[in-house]
């Protein structure tokens, strides 16, 4: 037996040196007498034994099959799980992904082709085992071309499966290998889309907003003012520049429409559990920087038992004074505050819209709006934590209670009221809350004096009014047609300026901290800036006919020198005029209600960002091929480990393997039936009693020969070969 000398390379097969006697051959007609003495169908007759080929090692392949399905399989997950698993609101990337997008395609060409060449080197080595055997040398020709790599040999197959020759085990596990790439590439390139979106540069950021410095260095009562315009005339709630709402993490951002696209709006619905309004620019910016907190959540209130200030007006009203007056006082509408006496400093304004003969509108409305404290002028810093933060709830939110009841009269035109189908629900109303008229016996109506029994002497307000005026029935001047049960709102309102962490591609915001309150220098500002809220209730104290133009409700039925609304507020109307009334207050403090970037300044703690390519998620979800990916690289890992590494007869099972085996059988296939040179093989029955194994035909010699043998004769790595 030879062996290997010291240093001599023993990855490849070798050959030994040899005497002419050792390599001395049988004659043809030796050969053929004894396989005509019955020698078992594959083996070659018996010969001199000496030194030959060694079974070699073919580590490139086996390299490929291992290490690139992994390789590729792994930038899949990546290219998921990092660019496309979570998708970026603000459409942001760390770098420009384009680099990434064209990769992938290369490696779409290229990864059919670098599947087939692993396997076809893992499959001659399967070819020796026993269990992979083929079945015959019909079934070891099926292998032949690498029929199980691709749609031709799967047709193919299958027409030799109809007809009774299935292929075998390897070649079905072979081409179930085959079929994942062959699937998960395609697949691959419908689950990414190259999109346009913004990645980072190393140059500050150009925004507009308020700054510590600058939140008091304004008009007094500029945030009301401001805010009533924009309020009443149902502007959007837009942030300005490209206009970025940062939320929390918790937040499911999906969930809010107005979140969805750019610029982004301030919810007008549903619970706001806290958005931190940052500087703004025309694109989108991280970094850390200053700006404000807030979180509103507003409910319709369907029972009286929900409110806890409007409640108190019976027994704990203690005076009457100017509300909320100075800024609602357009023509027609007054209002009074009610101080209540409880630790809170509670108030409750009471307001109506007068309606004379001369206005020619056909409804009329008194309201009642509760605040847990009178609006509060300026921050100082102990506003954070809240004490609920998610939900804008708890102990330490302020509070805002609006109930209004409803009157509709008769047109100034009997023919307005025939032209139009009044609605008179409104629904959900509110439950054991009463009503300030009262149907007499006669039909008519009349003010409820239960109503306003509040329990103190409050008969006189400032200016001689009184509260009994506020829904007196004879200021109306036109008969009642119908009243509309009360519906009603509650809110609870936060609010913190402080530093946030801005995450550009979730626009999140995290680790806030409150900050010092704002500066206010006496000798340079005014007044201090209302907190949250207080503009809110400005804008809504006294304003009645602008509930419908706040939310851009369809005008009313204008006839004449008059007009006929078609139907009360409704609860889901009043609901989203209270939203949008805060939605402004929040603008107008942090942006000032401005929607363009005049005015902007250079903030160094901010990074900015340009145009780049982005990748986002596509039609097929990234699962479907991220899992055929995975069965691909795990199968192809777990063969060319168990089978890779070991020796075998040759790389592959190419042309000249087979031309070989079929020259060691050609004695057994000479004039057998079938076996014609212009019909398919699979028509040759010979060929499928013929062994499949690819092992040792002169198991008994020193040196072997590489052929197709039974199961008993397994080539055996340590031996040489001729």
């Amino acid at each position: 037996m030879a062996t290997t000398a010291p240093g001599q390379d023993v990855s490849e097969p070798f050959l030994q040196s040899r005497s002419p006697a050792a390599t001395t051959t049988p004659s043809s007609s030796t050969k053929h007498s004894e396989i005509a003495a019955g020698e078992p169908p594959g083996h070659v007759p018996a010969r001199p034994s000496g030194p030959g080929h060694r079974l070699g090692y073919f580590w490139m392949r086996t390299a490929v099959v291992v290490l690139v399905p992994v390789a590729i399989t792994a930038f899949y997950l990546w290219i998921w799980l990092y660019c496309l698993r979570e998708s970026s609101p603000a459409k942001y990337a760390a770098f420009d992904q384009v680099w990434i997008y064209y990769m992938w395609f290369l490696i779409g060409v290229f990864g059919l082709d670098i599947s087939r060449h692993g396997l076809l080197g893992v499959e001659a080595a399967m070819l020796q085992a026993p269990f992979w055997k083929a079945r015959s040398a019909m079934v070891v020709l099926m292998h032949s071309g690498a029929t199980w790599s691709g749609p031709g040999g799967w047709r193919a197959r299958l027409w030799n499966v109809l007809r009774e020759h299935a292929p075998g085990r390897l070649w079905h596990a072979l081409a179930l290998l085959s079929v994942m790439p062959f699937a998960a590439f395609p697949l691959s390139g419908l689950t990414m889309e190259l999109a346009d979106g913004w990645v980072p540069v190393k140059t500050p950021a150009t925004v507009v907003g308020r700054t510590w410095a600058d939140f008091n260095l304004r008009k007094p009562y500029q945030t009301v003012n401001r805010g009533i315009a924009a309020w009443a005339n149902g502007l959007p709630a837009r942030l300005p520049g490209i206009g970025l709402v940062y939320t929390p993490p918790y937040v499911p951002r999906d969930q809010y429409v107005s979140l969805a696209s750019f610029p982004n709006s301030l919810p007008a619905e549903g619970q706001i559990p806290g958005l931190f309004l940052a500087p703004q620019a025309e694109t989108p910016v991280g970094g850390r920087t200053w700006g404000l907190l807030v979180g509103y959540n507003c409910s319709v209130v369907e029972s009286a038992s929900e409110f806890t200030i409007l409640r108190q007006k019976s027994s704990s009203a203690t005076k009457v004074m100017d509300g909320l007056r100075a800024f609602a006082q357009t023509a027609g509408q007054k209002t009074l505050e009610l101080s209540v006496s409880s630790a809170s400093n509670s108030s409750i304004n009471v307001f109506n819209l007068t309606i004379g003969l001369e206005t020619g509108r056909n409804l009329w409305a008194y309201a009642e709006m509760g605040l847990s404290r009178r609006p509060v002028l300026g921050y100082d810093a102990t506003e954070y934590p809240f004490a609920d933060q998610e939900s804008a709830t708890g102990a330490g939110a302020d509070i805002l209670e609006y109930a209004l009841w409803q009157v509709r009269l008769n047109a100034s035109y009997p023919e307005a009221d025939e032209m139009i189908a009044f609605n008179d629900s409104t629904r959900p109303s509110i439950a054991g809350m009463g009503h300030p008229f009262v149907r007499q016996p006669d039909g008519k109506y009349a003010m409820n004096r239960t109503f306003f029994a509040w329990g103190h002497d409050l008969a006189s307000g400032p200016g001689n009014d009184n509260i009994e005026s506020y829904a007196n029935v004879s200021e109306i001047g036109r008969t009642i047609r119908s009243l509309a049960e009360p519906i009603g709102v509650r809110c609870r309102r936060v609010s913190s300026p402080g530093e946030a962490s801005l995450d550009v591609k979730r626009s999140e915001f995290t680790s806030f901290e409150p900050s010092p309150a704002p500066l206010f220098n006496r000798s340079t500002m005014e007044m201090e800036t209302f907190r949250f809220g207080a503009a809110a209730a400005h804008i809504l104290a006294g304003r009645y006919l602008e509930l419908f133009t706040s939310v851009n409700a369809p005008p009313p039925l204008a006839y004449s020198n008059s007009v006929a609304y078609r139907n009360f507020v409704q609860p889901k109307t009043l609901l989203e005029a209270v939203m949008r009334a805060h939605a402004v207050d929040a603008l107008q403090l942090m942006y000032d209600g401005v929607g363009t970037m005049d005015g902007a300044r250079l903030d160094p703690n901010l990074t900015a960002t340009q145009r780049g390519k982005i990748l986002e998620r596509g039609r097929v979800p990234a699962e479907v091929a991220a899992v055929l990916f995975l069965v691909w690289a795990a199968g192809c890992l777990a063969l060319g480990l168990g089978y890779g590494f070991r020796r075998r007869w040759s790389a592959t099972l190419d042309g000249y393997s087979l031309f070989r085996f079929g020259a060691d059988l050609a004695d057994e296939l000479r004039g057998a039936p079938g076996f014609s040179s212009v019909a398919p093989f699979d028509q040759c029955n010979k060929l499928s009693r013929l062994p499949g194994l690819v092992g040792d035909s002169a198991v008994e010699f020193d040196v072997g020969h590489v052929g197709l043998v039974e199961s008993s004769s397994v080539a055996n790595p340590g031996k040489f070969y001729d």
